[in-house]
């Protein structure tokens, strides 16, 4: 059975509901057919996750093979780069996320503010959108200081703010994440509004990473990655001098 004949099927069965038992059965089969398709799909991913895992390099090489040989080298160092900077984002924004989070949480415990297990657990996930996410995250938990606590309280974990907020960005960032993803912090501002507004929050998670990887990929392309430098761009070996 082929996936175009299960696709038929599906739509045959959901037509003969509509006309035999009218539309809450068409709308049961519908629904039927939209969980048996994300089965499928769920299936097939986790089936290809499985040999990626197991055998990254030789797809990859498998996949080079069938380039032309000119571009072979070019495709593979370009992929290699973007794949350091993706999984270099992803390693380093979990220990920024982390410290961000235990530095909220012990600030909120010495403040006494209630919920800050929980508010520690937004700021860990807000970190995960640099520089504005920690920041943004925290705010809440000064909204919740002031309806707990009073305006003192509330001003006081305002300040904690910039204090994550100038330690992530003057320290974690650069110390951690600085090799991984060198943009400017204007480039990653402007990456994520750009990823916000194409597919909210989900672009704005991804969209760091991908710029990253894009950066250092047309580095290398064009020649300023002196850690890999492009083919094309050697110098021309000079010839021995005639006897």
């Amino acid at each position: 059975m082929s996936d175009a004949n299960i696709s038929s099927m599906l739509t045959n069965v959901e037509n003969w509901a509509k006309g035999f038992g009218g539309t809450l059965l068409g709308d049961v089969a519908g629904a039927l057919g939209s969980v048996g398709t994300l089965v499928v799909a769920a299936s097939v991913f986790m089936y290809a996750v499985v040999f990626f895992l197991l055998t990254p390099t030789t797809i990859w090489g498998w996949i080079i093979s069938w380039m032309p040989k000119p571009i072979q080298t070019p495709i593979n160092t370009s992929g290699h780069l973007a794949w350091d900077a993706i999984s270099g984002y992803t390693r380093g924004i979990v220990i920024v996320a982390f410290a961000d989070a235990m530095l909220v949480f012990i600030g909120l415990t010495i403040l006494g503010v209630p919920l800050a297990p929980a508010l520690a657990a937004v700021v860990f996930i807000g970190a995960f959108i640099p520089v504005i996410g920690a920041p943004v995250a925290t705010f809440f938990a000064a909204i919740v200081a002031l309806a707990e606590k009073g305006p003192l309280t509330a001003l006081l974990v305002i300040g904690l703010t910039v204090l994550v907020g100038s330690f992530d960005g003057d320290v974690l960032q650069p110390l951690v994440m600085g090799k991984a993803v060198s943009l400017h912090p204007l480039a990653i501002v402007a990456a994520i509004a750009a990823g916000s507004i194409a597919m909210g929050i989900v672009g704005a998670l991804i969209a760091v990473p991908i710029a990253g990887a894009v950066y250092s990929v047309a580095k290398y392309l064009t020649g300023r990655d002196p850690e890999h430098p492009y083919p094309g761009n050697d110098p021309p070996t000079p010839e021995p001098a005639a006897a």
